[in-house]
């Protein structure tokens, strides 16, 4: 066969002058494209940039604002509980209020929601007549919602000009009768706009619920009170919206980026600039992208054409001696204005002292790997593709305890946990079938000394250069310290969603990082709603400087305990114990707290309740003193002999005791009507079944009147021993009793009616005991019947009204 020698002819193409221009425009035009893509997107950013600023500038704004009112509000919240108001005492007030006005700058005034009528206003001097103006929204809102309320502009009757008022109600005796107000005056919120203004770039405008201006950053005497046609027609048209950015025209004819939000009190905050200032600088860079993509094209085509001729001179030289290599020769170094072809030529000149240089190179890195492998920080396993050991390296057999000569005699399943010894299995003929590039499991190996490692294994498969599989390599890891904290961890973890108790854990700053199941339970926030915020945010108002102390003491690395009052997410206030602990990093310095939180409400309503019992336990004490003190005195007087006193008082001493021991019973709330009449006439009694009848209703009397009545039952059952039907084998006592209302008040009638005895009659001489019986139980009417039957006696006893339940 004869091979063809031929020459072949170059076959045709462009010239590198006509590529080069190509690639020129190819790269050119694309960029200039995309320069004006990104110039678009730079013209879109700064006008939504722009926007974003107006939307932010009303937005601080009326924040700023609604600080402001919630600031005023809050201190005629305080003012109008001044007890001077209870009681009318406008005098005193005046003088409160006038201080007070001095401290906001601002006059305050008080309305009477009925009439309409100004009772003082620290504009003028206590006394001065002031004016009756008509009833307001501000009036009409403050009666109907008993809440603060913000007006829009009004007509100030005292200062005969515009101004806002801010009024809270005026509660006396649980009715709302007046308001409280503070005028505000349009300067005050300029100046809260002016803060805002710094470079002088925005002006901005507060317009009140109708879209009347209340105040002016800019010509605010101009437009003060004129209505705003946009921002009363954005009022009517945004329903639910509380915030927008438009372009508009405004008042004086010109086109603004304007920013509106309103406030909680409905007003609205507008921050505006005119457009031209805003798209000033996008359209000046679209001019100077104009000009100089012009420039770079005039200047891009003239040289690419020059400098494509070079290269094509210097790519024919390198050809014509490129003829050689057909000679086995070298080709020599060809030195051109091109670097690119002399790279080329000294590429194939150095080939054979590269790869000289690379077979050095590829020993010396074998011999530093094999350096590697047996002084390694990490355990090193070869395993043959059977999972069988080929070589381990000196840090893994430390690992497990044993020396490398005993290692070469252990196996695989000498050491390995049997549950993990097959785990590998399936991950190993992932790797081969090449599904998976490496893989890690955690497994455990038995040590020499009888205890468990716990070690990370990340395996990988090392194959020749033709991509057939050699073996593996597994990089061993100690993770026994790290599963033993894991552990502990998680029991502790564990612990705290356990805890009745609130845990959780706050930044060095004071913000929530943690929040535990007993925590919702305690305070009613789900871990989503709270997890960030301030702790702060669980202190009721009155409370934050609390904690801002517990973070303060934690922050000083103190461990301790305290009581306080925190928030609840429905805005109950509940006492809490608190526990802080601080969290310390590795430097020893705190980096977080540990906050434990238990509910003490129980504990708190028992010590109330406790100190309460033991002062009325005082005093009943000292009642009961003086009661005993009385009935001595008097039974001594009545008495005609020692021996009659002893009986008579110690009688009487029994019938208190009996009282009190009920009274002692229900708390001293009182007594129940049926178990005083027991406790005072059953122990007198013989044969109480026969001797006492009983019928009535189940009525509780009150602790006042218990012992009184106590002890004119005793009274009159004594003297049904000595004189009446119990003096009599037969004779008996019937008491019946039933309550009436009238005219909203209730009244018990008791009636004491004595059968089978001797006749009754009115005693000659009347003691102690009679006094006791008529005039003893506070408010009440007695009558005593004489008759042939025995003693009737009808007490009638004013009972307090019973207490309605919400």
């Amino acid at each position: 066969m004869i091979e063809n020698t031929a020459k072949l002819a170059p076959a045709k193409g462009r010239s590198i002058s006509d590529l080069l221009t190509l690639l020129v425009l190819s790269i050119l035009l694309p960029l200039l494209a995309f320069s004006a893509l990104v110039l678009w997107r730079i013209t879109e950013v700064e006008q939504a940039r722009a926007e974003q600023e107006a939307g932010m500038a009303a937005n601080t704004l009326a924040q700023d604002v609604d600080r402001e009112l919630r600031g005023i509000t809050a201190t005629l919240s305080g003012l109008s509980s001044s007890p001077a108001l209870q009681t009318n005492d406008y005098k005193t007030f005046y003088s409160q209020a006038d201080e007070v006005a001095r401290m906001l700058g601002m006059p305050l005034l008080v309305r009477d929601l009925k009439s309409g009528r100004q009772l003082i206003n620290t504009r003028v001097a206590f006394g001065t007549a002031l004016p009756t103006n008509p009833i307001v929204e501000l009036d009409q809102s403050i009666a109907a919602t008993r809440a603060p309320y913000v007006s829009d502009l009004v007509f100030g009757g005292v200062a005969q000009r515009l101004l806002v008022s801010v009024g809270v109600p005026i509660t006396v005796n649980g009715e709302v009768t007046a308001s409280l107000v503070a005028s505000v005056e349009p300067e005050r919120l300029i100046a809260i706009m002016k803060e805002q203004n710094p470079t002088g770039n925005w002006t901005f405008a507060i317009a009140d619920r109708k879209g009347a201006i209340i105040a002016r950053s800019v010509d605010h005497e101009k437009f003060f009170g004129k209505v705003a046609p946009n921002v009363a027609k954005g009022l009517a048209q945004a329903g639910a919206a509380q915030a927008g950015v438009h372009r508009v025209v405004n008042l004086e004819g010109v086109n603004v980026l304007r920013g509106y939000r309103s406030t909680k009190d409905g007003w609205t905050v507008v921050a505006f600039t005119p457009v031209n200032v805003v798209d000033f600088p996008v359209r000046q860079s679209w001019l100077s992208f104009v000009a100089v993509g012009g420039l770079v094209l005039a200047f891009a085509l003239p040289i690419t054409l020059h400098f494509a001729g070079r290269i094509a001179r210097s790519i024919r030289e390198v050809a014509d001696h490129a003829t050689t290599l057909e000679r086995g020769d070298v080709v020599p170094l060809v030195a051109s204005g091109v670097n690119e072809v002399n790279e080329v030529a000294a590429i194939v000149h150095n080939a054979s002292l590269t790869i000289r240089q690379r077979t050095r190179s590829l020993a010396e890195s074998a011999a530093r790997f094999r350096s590697a492998f047996d002084q390694a920080a990490v355990g090193f396993e070869q395993t043959d593709l059977n999972g069988r050991w080929i070589m381990l390296n000196n840090r893994f057999c430390e690992m497990i305890g044993y020396t490398s000569a005993e290692c070469e005699r252990l196996k695989p399943a000498d050491v390995t946990h049997p549950d993990d010894y097959f785990a590998e299995g399936p991950s190993r003929e992932a790797i081969l079938r090449g599904d998976i590039p490496s893989f890690t499991i955690e497994k455990r190996f038995f040590k020499k000394d009888g205890g468990v490692l716990r070690a990370r294994s990340t395996c990988s498969l090392v194959s020749d250069v033709d991509g057939k599989p050699l073996y593996f390599v597994a990089v061993v890891e100690d993770v026994t310290a790290d599963y033993q904290a894991r552990a502990a961890t998680a029991r502790l973890a564990a612990l705290v969603q356990a805890s009745n108790d609130a845990i959780i854990s706050v930044t060095k700053d004071g913000a929530i990082e943690t929040w535990n199941p007993g925590a919702q339970r305690l305070f009613g926030y789900e871990r989503a709603d709270i997890v960030g915020s301030e702790m702060a945010a669980l202190a009721p108002d009155l409370n934050q400087f609390d904690i801002a102390e517990l973070l303060e003491r934690g922050q000083k690395g103190e461990a301790f305990r305290n009581e306080t009052v925190l928030r609840r997410k429905d805005g109950t206030t509940i006492h809490v114990a608190v526990g802080v602990s601080p969290i310390l990093g590795k430097d020893n310095t705190v980096t977080a707290l540990s906050v434990t939180m238990e509910d003490i409400r129980d504990r708190r309503m028992w010590e109330s309740q406790l100190i309460l019992l033991n002062r009325e336990l005082q005093h009943r004490v000292k009642n009961s003193l003086a009661v005993v003190q009385s009935i001595a005195n008097q039974t001594l007087r009545s008495s005609p002999s020692p021996a009659a006193f002893h009986t008579a008082f110690l009688g009487r001493l029994q019938a208190l005791s009996a009282a009190n021991d009920l009274l002692l019973q229900t708390t001293w709330t009182g007594g129940d009507l049926g178990s005083i009449i027991e406790r005072q006439i059953m122990p007198l009694l013989s044969k109480p079944k026969h001797q006492l009848r009983k019928s009535g209703p189940d009525v509780a009397l009150p602790a006042e009147l218990t012992v009184p009545l106590g002890l004119a039952l005793h009274e009159l059952a004594t003297n049904a021993l000595k004189y009446g039907s119990l003096s009599t084998a037969k004779g008996s006592i019937e008491i019946n009793w039933m309550v009436t209302i009238a005219d909203g008040k209730r009244t018990l009638r008791l009636v004491w009616s004595e059968l089978g005895g001797p006749p009754a009659h009115d005693p000659e001489r009347k003691g102690f005991g009679s006094i006791l019986i008529n005039r003893g139980v506070p408010g009440a009417t007695v009558e005593q019947k004489f008759t042939a039957n025995g003693l009737v006696c009808v007490m009638d006893l004013p009972l307090p009204e019973i207490e309605k339940v919400a």
